[in-house]
């Protein structure tokens, strides 16, 4: 059957600072629901990317078609209004959430701005369905956020992404500050909200196994361009490229030699792809 339309189509982006090519024209497509995991080393161009397809940061080339419309081509008034369907996680949520505001005014906030989503009258029975949503609890939502730890603050700023019952959040380095359990549990969250509410996700982060669970789809880059996009399984089981060898090898064993065996044993056919033969 024919494939539905893709909520997010990414043509030829680009994005230069100076003379150093950040992104060296980005192109995928992200359907409906669909998880794509964007891996990379720091420096790759992964936040760049996040940051230029919200425009937080304005690319310098390339479409990004929101549901048929191009995100860089809207005006700052309809981007303000498309906001409410593209909600972004950073890495640190201390910078994202006011510490003068209560957790119950941070996640009110988005209808403060967006009054059409709730009425006033049912703020506080939603930020408390929200709040358990996310794993916390109703009676949280007096507090503040240096009230709480790393890992239950980036949970409210992710039931305040969802505030705004979005349909695509955009997680940059969302578990990175946190530690291994904890980022474990918030993975779990975020596949229980796309299963639920059929979310999308764009999940950025340098680590391979943080994304093997939780993603449909890997997109690999390097050094500002992709280099392997594929399933999960795909890019999990044969990876193309030395680069993502590379990367699944580092991050599946703290062992030194482990590593290097991982590297030496890629099958031949694997390399042949990789390296193409000349003919002399």
């Amino acid at each position: 059957g024919a494939r539905a339309e893709p909520l997010l189509s990414v043509r030829d982006v680009r994005k230069t600072y100076g003379s150093f090519e950040a992104l060296k024209g980005i192109s995928f497509d992200l359907m409906p629901g669909e998880t794509m995991a964007v891996v990379g080393e720091s420096g790759s161009g992964k936040s760049t990317l996040a940051r230029a397809l919200l425009r937080l940061d304005e690319p310098d080339g390339g479409t990004a078609l929101w549901k048929g419309r191009d995100l860089f081509a809207l005006s700052p008034a309809e981007l303000y209004k498309l906001r409410r369907d593209l909600q972004m996680v950073f890495q640190d949520p201390t910078q994202s959430l006011n510490p003068r505001m209560t957790v119950y005014q941070l996640i009110s906030e988005a209808w403060v701005i967006h009054p059409d989503i709730l009425p006033k009258a049912k703020w506080r029975e939603r930020v408390a369905e929200l709040l358990v949503q996310v794993g916390l609890s109703a009676e949280h939502m007096s507090r503040y956020p240096h009230q709480f730890s790393g890992g239950q603050r980036q949970r409210i700023a992710i039931a305040r992404a969802l505030a705004l019952e979005p349909q695509l959040i955009i997680c940059d380095e969302a578990v990175s500050a946190l530690d291994v359990s904890v980022q474990a549990q918030v993975i779990e969250l975020l596949d229980r909200l796309r299963r639920e509410m059929g979310i999308a996700f764009i999940f950025i982060a340098h680590d391979l196994p943080v994304v093997r669970d939780f993603a449909d789809y890997v997109m690999v880059m390097q050094q500002g361009e992709v280099v392997e996009l594929g399933t999960v399984r795909e890019v999990f089981d044969t990876p193309r490229q030395a680069y993502t060898r590379a990367l699944l090898a580092a991050s599946l064993s703290p062992d030194p030699d482990a590593k290097a065996g991982h590297l030496a044993s890629v099958p031949a056919e694997a390399a042949d792809i990789l390296i193409p033969k000349r003919s002399h």
